[in-house]
């Protein structure tokens, strides 16, 4: 399994392959930069268009999407945290703040790509997550599915 993760390309062309991926998510600030009609991805703050949230499952585990702003994750996660209690969320991805993140609060992952438009990305594996800056890993986190 592999799943990118993008968020806040801000218009920035996006210079990945997807067809590489099982799945690809945009976290929303897409701008209009064109995607892929096989992207799942939400509206942020800067778009027009799409959903504000969306819930995946894959391999038996729930994945909320968000782009953040209307969850406030620029001054601190808890509305977001509490909104991933409620849907029983397993894994909950975000951006907004333009900061990658990863952290886990009472079983749930948490994962802000940072913004595509300085180059930051996620990678999600069997095995890990991978956080990349400009193509070059930057920190490689556990993960089981």
């Amino acid at each position: 399994m592999r799943i990118l993760v993008l968020s806040d390309s801000h218009s920035t062309n996006i210079k990945i392959d997807f067809s590489s991926f099982d799945y690809v998510f945009h976290c929303g600030d897409r701008g209009f930069s064109k995607l892929s009609d096989d992207v799942i991805y939400v509206k942020g703050n800067c778009d027009f268009t799409g959903d504000n949230e969306k819930i995946i499952e894959i391999n038996g585990k729930k994945i909320f999407i968000t782009h953040g702003n209307i969850y406030n994750v620029k001054y601190n996660y808890m509305n977001l945290y509490y909104k991933a209690l409620e849907l029983k969320a397993d894994i909950v991805l975000f951006g907004h703040t333009h900061k990658q993140i990863v952290f886990s609060e009472n079983n749930i992952l948490f994962l802000n790509p940072g913004a595509y438009e300085n180059g930051c990305y996620a990678i999600i594996n069997d095995t890990n997550i991978e956080l990349y800056e400009k193509n070059m890993i930057k920190e490689i986190i556990d993960f089981r599915w």
